[in-house]
């Protein structure tokens, strides 16, 4: 586990090895004060103490842990220097995971379990890396080297010191190995009640209006209130042993003072190494006091790093650095096959889209038109066959050549919580104010911004939550506009809209799929009049491809347009009982 810190930690492991010193050297200086005590109790004993004995000695003892203490200082902020700063390199290299695994595989995760890996569980090894290793080692060391400085003094006395450590760490050891198998439940019901808190805090305004306060917060109170027993339940198991163990470790002297006088009486002991013995088994009191909770430190966070290797444990994608140059892109995807957890959702799907086609994806809810066009954004690798572009495999492509070749509008576009320019700027950072401008025009927003106390420089809110569904629609799509991608993926935006919403964001489409390459997932069936190409698919199969007419003799995809037609044509009407 060292080993493996120590790997994460790159260029600040000097900082651990100066910490480990001067802990090391600050326990030294502890232990020293002991030993000098010993030497001025003894020149008591045998009548040499004089004025400057007593000043000389008690200089060194106040010295000694006067130095203890300034060094355990230092040695702490050069293990938070290592700490932090390898917890940031962690955090770092789990982040460069979720990049590099597929898309897919990391939606599938809430926000708030994501949250309690990044913040809260990470955050937790902040203790091994600051105090753990830099002080738990250092006392490791300390308590072995006074015990064998006991055995010099007497062998006997040596072995009592261990009986009350034996024990204890024994007592210790069980509990631990006991206890380890329930840490995973404890961190599977820490990380329920951290994502049930922020799918709360996320929902509340869902919860206030459908009135869904005592479900919604009784899935909350429920996760935490399963934390709260079992975490004590864990806790009270252990409590007796925990608290037999601590006692015994921490209480060296046990033995060595009763039979310690023993030995005193009969002659085999003097004086003099009795009290010796006695001021060294004082002394490991401290060290002994921090090796219980070091010791279940190290297992906590040993089990906590590999659950969280194990959670950001994926294959990742496969990518090359192959780039795409031109703007005329075809896509052709052969044989491509898909399995989502073992099961097939896209089956044998070949086709072509030649480059300026307008082709619209249709088919039932889950029938695997937008896993077949999100196959092609890379969210995952195919489980056979391919999708090239420009004859290049998409596997081969670096995945920032494609996505600078690829824009994707859906109804539900993120936008986060900075000005609209700079929520627009990130389609296009190196755009101009004036490009931001026309973007927004084209997209039927620019009025809009304009009418807002500070314009572009306005704040969107959290997720664009200051702006109207149909606002944050438009902004997205000038996002898109700006970055002038030659392959426009349209995950149909208006299907939540109201009527005037959807006028203005059906131009600001219609503006965005100039000279482009369009690949629409179409729920309503609108656009697939005018499209160039059909693909119809039923249960991950493509069941025909071709225009609207020729399509209309497909049993299936007349079904759907017959219910689309029907919906259009839907009519509220009332009585009047009067």
């Amino acid at each position: 586990m060292i080993k493996k810190i120590l790997n994460y930690a790159k260029n600040y492991k000097k900082h651990f090895y100066i910490s480990i010193i001067l802990m090391l050297s600050s326990l030294a200086s502890w232990v020293i004060g002991f030993v000098v005590v010993y030497f001025l109790i003894q020149a008591f004993l045998i009548n040499t103490i004089n004025t400057y004995l007593l000043i000389k000695y008690s200089t060194i003892i106040f010295l000694a842990f006067a130095f203890k203490a300034l060094l355990m200082n230092i040695a702490l902020r050069h293990s938070h220097i290592f700490a932090y700063n390898s917890l940031s390199e962690i955090r770092k290299e789990f982040v460069t995971k979720m990049i590099n695994n597929p898309l897919g595989t990391t939606l599938t995760q809430s926000a708030g379990s994501y949250r309690q890996k990044l913040v809260d569980g990470i955050e937790q090894i902040e203790l091994l890396l600051a105090h753990a290793f830099p002080e738990g080692l250092p006392y490791l060391m300390t308590i072995f080297i006074v015990i064998i400085m006991i055995f010099i003094i007497d062998l006997r006395l040596g072995l009592l010191s261990l009986v009350p450590i034996a024990i204890g760490l024994l007592i210790m050891a069980i509990n631990l190995k006991k206890g380890m198998p329930k840490m995973t439940e404890y961190y599977k019901s820490s990380k329920d009640m951290s994502s049930n808190i922020v799918e709360y805090i996320r929902g509340i305004e869902v919860i206030k209006i459908f009135n869904h306060n005592k479900q919604s917060y009784k899935k909350l109170t429920n996760s935490v209130y399963n934390y709260r027993d079992y975490t004590l339940s864990w806790f009270r198991e252990t409590w007796t042993a925990m608290a037999i163990s601590n006692t015994l470790t921490t209480t060296v002297s046990l033995l060595i003072i009763p039979i310690g006088l023993l030995f005193l009486i009969n002659g085999s002991l003097s004086l003099s190494k009795f009290i010796f013995s006695c001021l060294l088994s004082f002394s490991l009191t401290w060290p002994m006091t921090k090796v219980p909770y070091f010791m279940s430190t190290f297992a906590q966070i040993n089990k906590k790093l590999k659950d969280l290797e194990n959670d950001f444990k994926a294959v990742e994608l496969k990518t090359g650095r192959k780039t795409i140059e031109s703007k005329n892109i075809n896509i052709f995807y052969k044989n491509v096959q898909f399995s989502y957890d073992k099961e097939l959702v896209i089956s044998d799907a070949t086709f072509e889209i030649k480059s300026g086609e307008k082709v619209v994806f249709v088919g039932e809810s889950g029938s695997g038109k937008s896993t077949l066009v999100k196959l092609l954004m890379h969210y995952y690798d195919t489980s056979n066959g391919d999708i090239y572009l420009e004859e290049k495999s998409i596997k081969d492509i670096s995945l920032e050549s494609l996505m600078d070749k690829i824009s994707y509008v859906s109804q539900d576009n993120f936008l986060f919580n900075i000005s609209i320019i700079d929520n627009i700027l990130i389609g296009n950072p190196k755009a101009s104010f004036n490009d931001v401008q026309i973007a927004c025009k084209a997209a039927n927003i620019h009025e809009f911004i304009l009418t807002l106390e500070n314009g572009y420089d306005t704040k969107v809110g959290d997720s664009g939550d200051k702006l109207s569904g149909g606002q944050k629609q438009r902004l997205c799509i000038a996002r898109a506009i700006i970055k002038n991608s030659p392959i426009i993926i349209l995950d149909e935006a208006t299907s939540f809209t109201d009527p005037e919403n959807e006028y203005y964001i059906n131009k600001a489409i219609d503006e965005l799929l100039k000279d482009k390459t369009v690949l629409i997932i179409a729920h309503k069936l609108s656009r697939a009049v005018d499209a160039d190409k059909i693909i119809l698919i039923d249960q991950g199969k493509i069941k025909q491809i071709g225009k609207h007419e020729e399509l209309l003799k497909n049993s299936i995809y007349k079904k759907l347009w017959n219910r689309y037609v029907s919906s259009s044509d839907f009519e509220f009407t009332t009585k009047d009982n009067k």
